[in-house]
């Protein structure tokens, strides 16, 4: 009786076929220590994680399954008083990190942010909406802030821990379809003139910070 296990972070060719190759074992262990490592002192997490399922570890991405959810969104000029308004219209909730930020291509369209708020659960079909947040949404202070729902979707997840400034978030955005296309995976024809990221932290918290930028994925270009 034989197994031969194969790692998508070190055994998937680099040629766009999905096809598994041989790697030296030593390749392998260090894959497998960097894993391992710790990350030093880590910046204060904004609030519990939007759950997802991870279909995917690939050298320099990771493939999510996310849930259908609903968020806050708000269009915002910076970031930090988006991250105050959103604050002030979650009190009494428990909204879910990572705050998403939306930005498209053309330098005068809106920027949004996104707190995701509940997601569906097994066997439900659409998300419920806290009461607050009905009743808040478009009232008063609130009245630019909207209440969005999120299909079920495919993401393909590229991270970084610079500082979350626009030259970083496109240059990590270019790699991570760099290696997308490398190993065959196919961007949504939607996320072309978006350019969407995460944060993870707390705002002015200290510590090592996690980004990401996400790209969904094309229905039918990829294997899930």
């Amino acid at each position: 009786l034989h197994q031969t296990d194969y790692w998508d972070s070190v055994n998937l060719a680099p040629d766009g076929s999905g096809e598994y190759r041989t790697v030296d074992k030593g390749v392998a262990i260090q894959d497998f220590v960097g894993q391992l490592k710790p990350g030093g002192f880590q910046a204060q997490a904004a609030g519990p994680e939007l759950p997802y399922q991870l279909l995917r570890k690939g050298d320099g991405y990771e493939v999510r399954s996310y849930p259908a959810y609903n968020g806050a969104t708000l269009p915002y000029n910076r970031r930090d008083e988006g991250m105050g308004s959103l604050g002030s219209f979650t009190r009494g909730m428990k909204p879910l990190a990572p705050a998403l930020m939306e930005v498209q291509s053309s330098d005068t369209s809106d920027k949004y942010m996104t707190w995701p708020l509940t997601f569906t659960a097994p066997g439900e079909t659409t998300p419920p909406v806290p009461k607050e947040a009905k009743e808040r949404a478009g009232e008063g202070q609130w009245r630019t802030i909207r209440v969005t729902n999120e299909p079920a979707k495919i993401i393909a997840v590229g991270r970084f821990t610079d500082a979350s400034m626009e030259p970083v978030i496109r240059i990590a955005d270019r790699e991570l379809r760099k290696v997308l296309k490398r190993d065959g995976l196919v961007p949504a024809k939607s996320s072309e003139d978006v350019l969407k990221f995460a944060q993870y932290d707390a705002t002015y918290s200290m510590g090592q910070r996690r980004g990401e930028v996400w790209v969904e994925l094309e229905e039918g270009g990829h294997p899930w």
